[in-house]
C-alpha cells in the first residue's frame, strides 16, 4: 500500500467523524491507517497508542463545540435567546451522534472524558455571566444563585444522557429535555423571562 503525507490534525478530524459516527470501540488504528493510506507504525507514532488518539479527538471536539456555542450566545438578541440557543445546539449534537459514542467514553475512557472535558469547558463561566446578565436586565429571578442553577441544569441534563435513569421510559431524548431541563429553566425566569421563552419557543428542542 503506498505510504502518503498526512497531518496529525487530519488524522484526528477523520477519526472523531468515525467515532461520532459508529462509536470508538468499533473503530480500530488499522482501519484508521487504511483510511489514512498511512502505516499502523505512523499513527502509533503520532499518539503513542488508541487513548492517546481519543484525547486527541476529545480535545478537537470539546474546544470546537465550545467556540460554536459562544458564537451562538453572541448572537442572540438576550439572554433568554442564549440560552435557548445554546440548549438547542447541544440537543442537536448529543442526539445526532451515535449512542456509542457517549457509550465508550463513559465505559472505556471515563478520566480521559473527564480530565479534557474539564479543561476544554468554558461552559460554567459562560453560563454565570449569561445568568448575571440576565438577573440585571429582569429576565432572570434576582434572588437565584447563579452557580446552583448552571450545576442543577448540567445534573438534569446528564441524567438524561448520561445516567440513562430515564432509560425505561417512552420518551425521546428532546421530549426528557423539555420536560426536565426546559422546565428548570423556565423556573429561572421572571414573567418577562417566561414571555421571552414563549416568543422564542416553548421548547427549543422541538425544532428537531
Amino acid at each position: 500500500m503506498p505510504v502518503t503525507r498526512i497531518s496529525k490534525a487530519e488524522i484526528t478530524e477523520i477519526a472523531l467523524k468515525a467515532f461520532l459516527d459508529h462509536g470508538i470501540q468499533p473503530i480500530t488504528i488499522k482501519q484508521l491507517a487504511s483510511w489514512n493510506g498511512v502505516s499502523t507504525k505512523t499513527i502509533h507514532k503520532l499518539f503513542v497508542d488508541k487513548p492517546g488518539l481519543v484525547r486527541s479527538c476529545l480535545e478537537l471536539h470539546y474546544s470546537r463545540f465550545f467556540a460554536e456555542l459562544q458564537e451562538l450566545a453572541a448572537k442572540a438578541g438576550d439572554e433568554i435567546e442564549s440560552v435557548i440557543n445554546i440548549l438547542n445546539r447541544i440537543v442537536k449534537v448529543e442526539f445526532e451522534v451515535n449512542p456509542r459514542f457517549y457509550e465508550d467514553l463513559n465505559k472505556f475512557y471515563p478520566e480521559l472524558q473527564t480530565e479534557i472535558g474539564t479543561a476544554q469547558n468554558g461552559m460554567p463561566d459562560m453560563m454565570m455571566d449569561i445568568i448575571e446578565k440576565g438577573k440585571r436586565n429582569g429576565l432572570f429571578l434576582p434572588d437565584i444563585e447563579a452557580e446552583v442553577c448552571i450545576i442543577a441544569l448540567q445534573r438534569l441534563y446528564q441524567d438524561i444522557t448520561r445516567a440513562k435513569i430515564y432509560a425505561d421510559l417512552a420518551l425521546s431524548g428532546p421530549q426528557l429535555v423539555e420536560n426536565s431541563v426546559l422546565l428548570y429553566f423556565r423556573g429561572m425566569c421572571t414573567p418577562l423571562g417566561v414571555q421571552k421563552m414563549q416568543v422564542y419557543g416553548k421548547s427549543a428542542t422541538r425544532q428537531h
